[in-house]
Formats: structure tokens, C-alpha cells, sequence
């Protein structure tokens, strides 16, 4: 009886919800594409096929950059990798976003999606309010864009090692229990039938807790 009560004690431990990161609302982007009232992502706005593999926002980006290069419009060159043509003739945010979110990978988040959508839309507009070509605004967005993708990679890395020692550390109170059990010392009968050992596993329970919402929050701070 006493083993199995170590073994839903460890089962319940290692399954602590840990809390999702990454995910943020968004805001005034979030409404404006709602008021935008942009297709599913199968079908571009007249109802053609869009691109269905995601490849980057920065293949997208060079992609865009290199068919401005070749003569094309930077409407032509979004449209391109949206996979139709807009309603309007008119490149907004919203549609960036969409465009965005069409192209990203996996780990490409929301607040990158959401930087490089406004960073795009900048260079829109200060390309057609000082006549100059918008090849150049956009190379300096994806320079941009590629240096935040790759603090990116180097914080994974970083905190690659921490994560591994936290689960591995959060596993051994419960497997020295279970070492314990099985060596004849009963640490079980101490922790369930005496007073003081109930009041040591209470309080290692509660400390156990606490380190745990400690490191994660550290975690999910510095992810």
C-alpha cells in the first residue's frame, strides 16, 4: 500500500502542469486583422490557392526582396507569397501579418510575427512616402529579423542545460523514496505513521511546490 502511495506521490509530481510561454495577446494587430476580414489560409482573397508549406519569414522576406530586385512592385512582391491577389490594392499591416503567419515555422512566434509585420508596413510606407526604392527598407527589416531569430536560438541553448537539471533534480526526492523502500529502510512508515514524519513530508511537499513555481518562473522569464 505504501509503495503504491510513492508511486501516485511521484506520478502527481512529475505531471505539475508547467505554465505555456509564449503566448501573449494581440492586441491592436489581432483587431485589425479581424476588421481586415482576411480569407482562411488556403485561398487567397479572389478565391486562388495560397502557398500551403510554410517556408520562414525570412525565406519569405528574401524571397520578396529578390523579386523586387528582378523589377517586381512590393504589392506584387506580397502578393506572391500570399498566394493571391488582395481585394484593395492596398498593402496593410493586417495583410503583412496574414502574409506572416502563412509563412512562419513552428518556432516562430506570435511577438515575432507581430515585429516583423509592423517593421514591414514601416518600410512600406517609408518607401512610398519618399519615392525610394523598398528593396533596401526590407533588407534592413530581414537583417533585423535574422539577428532576433538568432538571440533566439542562443537563449534555447543557453537555458537548453538548466531545464534538463531542474527535471532531473525534481525527480530525485521521489526516487530516493523509492530507493529507500527498496533497501528495507521505510521511509514511507516514518512519512505516513508518525506525527513528525508527517509534518517532514508536509513541509517537503510545500518546499518542493514553491522551488518548482520559482525555477519556472525563472524560466519562462528568461525564455
Amino acid at each position: 500500500m505504501r509503495f503504491w502511495c510513492a508511486v501516485l506521490l511521484s506520478s502527481a509530481i512529475l505531471l505539475w502542469p508547467c505554465p505555456a510561454t509564449g503566448v501573449t495577446r494581440l492586441g491592436a494587430a489581432h483587431d485589425a486583422h479581424r476588421a481586415d476580414r482576411l480569407p482562411h489560409p488556403g485561398t487567397g482573397e479572389n478565391g486562388s490557392a495560397s502557398h500551403a508549406t510554410p517556408i520562414g519569414i525570412a525565406s519569405a522576406l528574401t524571397a520578396m526582396i529578390a523579386r523586387m530586385n528582378s523589377g517586381g512592385t512590393l504589392l506584387e512582391a506580397a502578393e506572391e507569397q500570399y498566394g493571391g491577389h488582395f481585394a484593395t490594392r492596398e498593402l496593410t499591416e493586417a495583410r503583412l501579418r496574414k502574409l506572416c503567419e502563412r509563412a512562419k515555422l513552428p518556432d516562430e512566434t506570435p511577438e515575432q510575427i507581430t515585429r516583423i509585420s509592423q517593421s514591414m508596413y514601416a518600410a512600406s510606407q517609408v518607401s512610398g512616402r519618399l519615392g525610394c526604392r523598398a528593396s533596401p527598407c526590407l533588407e534592413v527589416v530581414l537583417a533585423a529579423y535574422r539577428q532576433l531569430r538568432l538571440l533566439q536560438n542562443l537563449k534555447a541553448q543557453a537555458l537548453a542545460v538548466p531545464k534538463a537539471t531542474v527535471s532531473l533534480l525534481s525527480a530525485l526526492p521521489i526516487v530516493t523514496i523509492l530507493l529507500g523502500e527498496l533497501l528495507g529502510s521505510r521511509p514511507l512508515e516514518f512519512l505516513f505513521d508518525q506525527t513528525r514524519g508527517l509534518i517532514c513530508l508536509l513541509l517537503g511537499i510545500c518546499c518542493y511546490a514553491v522551488g518548482l513555481i520559482w525555477v519556472r518562473a525563472l524560466l519562462r522569464e528568461q525564455a
